[in-house]
């Protein structure tokens, strides 16, 4: 059968594996160093943006030391005279806010002439012995010998521990000496290289920082001297300097140095911080990523040098471009031995296709029968494949009663075409399966469904399942009736009947509640029917107000006109009535009625219209806070006065308005008449109308049960 097949490639198809194999590699080695040199870069970015804000930290901090000494020298300059404890009180504060600064001082200049004075004077303040002093050479302090001018420590805080050196004369140092120069010169700050404290146990460096302080006092001309009198002088640790501008930051693998560049290069370092924690007093090691920073330390050149770690460097290397690269290559040959068995595949699959291509011409011969009967049936049909659970064939009617396009069709089944459950409460998918293994078994079920449209729409349907004959598959023939007009009148039928059933109801208890109003009001049988029988034509014009409309309510005017008509005519007086278009529904209209028929049963009896110059206002407007406010007014008549009881019905007015309708009344018993004012709930219809609302009112209740 496969004699005729080639199964090995041929020249074209190993020049195309063995390209896909180069091309391949090359793509997976640029992809692979790309991705190095961003990670690279990416490094390189955090890495100056870490390094900078450690080097500003620094900076600042070093910053901070100078404002603090020409903050003590400006003291010194404005002071008329300055004594140990106002030195004293204005230099602790600044210790307690600075703890890497070592000390303060002033040292004055002392002329040869002036020595012994400035000595003697320095003992009568409690220093017993006291005499300028100098360093010998094997380290000891000795009294200076004698020269022009001394520069002595004579203030300094903190005191305590700093006891011997009052009275050492800074000025016998070299390095101390330059400092002072270049101060008094400049008459700026001056900064010193880098010193071994007196009184240093650890590795550190220690820097003098001298500011001149020169003489304000007035002369006798009334102009001062401005000649330098002295320094103010600050000892700091470079060593607790950096490390408390760099302990506000994590430990992540960056060396930082500083370097006073203006020193000898065997003594420029100032400070090495290392990022794994230890205190070797060395340079980091130097790699080609850093970044520095130079500037002016108090007229000497300082550098800020950040270098990454070696572990820091290792943190921005990681295996994505390995295995980007070992990826790549394997893809590559995965793909290259893919292309070689197809090849192989392709001649056996040619000839497979030439048969089946065969087979399904005369198949879809027979198919072409079948759907010009399936497209011309007037109910919607589709084919099941029972298996998939997916629709396999349908008919133009399936697409309309879905609203889907063929693509999508075939994609769903009769779960996904529903909801998850049916009225009954039931699984739509789990019970459509029991359906379809009823088809299955031999049976041809006809049951009602409800299906679900691609808009969400729920179509009721009548469904008709058949198990179609097929040598391959287990194929089901769905026959689908939309009854959606059917369903709807079927509801109509039933709430037509519930609504009759509902006014009948209230009808009757309204006629029941009425009754009992009337009978416990009326004094004789005879009162009992008049009042009774004017009641219940009232109500029975409104109804057939309500008739005429059909039930869609009905407006306030005709109400008020058709319950105040029998006492308007034959020269009674004149009713005036006055409002804008307001619509009652059929559910407000009958407490509206009722209470406009008392009162205008009360009028007749005792007030406005019992006498023939009385008038009558009937009007109503809706107010701005959703409620509409129905105003009777009487004038002419005699005067009003508070019942002792119920007799004007108020009880049965007030059940009506406030619990019929959840609103408000109020009575006004003046002397020139009877004030009415009933307010309830309503809505704007935005085209003229008023309509009582619906929301918030209760659900209908019959008049017994409101009164009650």
């Amino acid at each position: 059968m496969d004699s005729g097949i080639d199964r090995r490639p041929g020249r074209r198809t190993r020049w195309a594996i063995a390209l896909l194999i180069v091309l391949g590699t090359i793509i997976s080695v640029g992809v692979s160093g790309s991705i190095r040199l961003r990670e690279q870069r990416l490094l390189e970015a955090e890495f100056s943006r870490r390094a900078q804000e450690r080097i500003l930290a620094v900076e600042r901090e070093l910053t901070t030391a100078l404002v603090v000494m020409e903050s003590l020298a400006a003291f010194c300059d404005s002071a008329p005279a300055v004594d140990r404890r106002h030195f004293r009180e204005f230099t602790a504060p600044i210790l307690a806010r600075h703890p890497n600064i070592q000390g303060l001082g002033f040292d004055p200049r002392i002329s040869a002439a002036d020595r012994t004075t400035h000595e003697q004077g320095t003992q009568r303040e409690g220093f017993d012995g006291y005499c300028i002093t100098e360093r010998a050479p094997d380290g000891t302090l000795v009294p200076a010998g004698d020269r022009d001018e001394y520069v002595v420590v004579h203030f300094i805080e903190p005191l305590p521990g700093n006891e011997a050196a009052i009275g050492y004369d800074i000025a016998s140092e070299p390095m101390r000496r330059e400092a002072l120069g270049r101060a008094r010169e400049t008459g700026q700050p001056a900064a010193t290289g880098r010193l071994t404290l007196v009184h240093e146990t650890g590795e550190q460096f220690g820097v003098l920082i001298c500011t001149p302080v020169r003489n304000r006092r007035v002369a006798a001309n009334g102009q001062g001297s401005g000649e330098i009198h002295g320094y103010v002088a600050g000892v700091f640790r470079i060593g607790d300097v950096v490390e408390h501008a760099l302990s506000r930051f994590q430990a992540i693998g960056i060396d930082v140095a500083l370097t006073d560049e203006s020193a000898p290069v065997d003594e420029r370092l100032m400070h090495a911080h290392h990022a794994d924690g230890t205190t070797n007093p060395e340079m980091p090691p130097s790699t080609d990523l850093v970044e520095a920073s130079s500037f002016d330390m108090a007229g000497r050149r300082w550098q800020l040098t950040c270098a990454p770690t070696e572990a820091l460097l290792a943190t921005g290397r990681t295996w994505q471009p390995a295995a980007v690269l070992i990826g790549g290559v394997v893809v590559t040959l995965l793909l290259s031995g893919y292309l070689l068995r197809l090849t192989r595949l392709n001649g056996r699959l040619h000839r497979e296709i030439v048969e089946r291509v065969a087979s399904e011409f005369a198949l879809r011969e027979s198919e072409q029968r079948n759907r010009t009967l399936v497209e011309h049936a007037p109910e919607a049909i589709v084919v099941l494949d029972a298996e998939t659970g997916r629709i396999v064939d349908f008919n133009q009617h399936a697409l309309d009663l879905f609203e889907s396009r063929p693509e999508e069709l075939v994609l769903l089944g009769p779960a996904d075409m529903s909801p998850p459950r049916q009225p009954d409460g039931q699984s739509s998918e789990r019970l459509f399966r029991e359906w379809i293994e009823r088809t299955l078994a031999g049976e041809t079920p006809v049951f009602e469904w409800i299906h679900r449209d691609a808009r969400g729409r729920d179509i009721p349907c009548e469904v008709r399942l058949v198990r179609l004959s097929s040598s391959q598959r287990q194929l089901i023939r769905g026959s689908m009736t939309d009854i959606s007009d059917r369903k709807r009148n079927e509801r109509r039928q039933r709430l037509m009947m519930s609504e009759l059933d509902h006014r009948v109801k209230n009808n009757l208890a309204s006629v029941v509640y009425l009754a009992d109003q009337t009978c416990a009001t009326s004094e004789s049988l005879d009162v009992f029917r008049k009042t009774f029988t004017g009641r219940i034509k009232s109500l029975l014009r409104t109804h057939e107000a309500l008739a005429e409309a059909r039930w869609d309510g009905v407006r306030l005017e005709e109400v008020v006109r058709l319950t105040l008509e029998p006492y308007t005519e034959h020269g009674h007086p004149r009713v005036e009535i006055r409002g804008r278009p307001l619509r009652l529904e059929a559910r407000a209209s009958g407490p509206i009625t009722m209470s406009l028929h008392e009162l205008v049963t009360n009028a007749v009896k005792h007030g406005a219209l019992s006498e023939p110059g009385g008038r009558l206002e009937v009007a109503w407007e809706a107010q701005k806070d959703g409620r509409v406010r129905l105003l009777w007014r009487e004038r002419g008549g005699p005067p009003a006065d508070a019942p002792a009881g119920s007799g004007l019905g108020l009880s049965l007015i007030e059940g009506f308005i406030k619990h019929e309708l959840r609103g408000a009344v109020e009575f006004d018993f003046a002397p020139e008449g009877l004030t009415c004012t009933m307010y309830f709930p309503a809505e704007d219809d935005h085209d003229g109308t008023v309509t009582t609302r619906r929301s918030g009112e209760p659900a209908r209740t019959s008049a017994s049960s409101a009164a009650s």
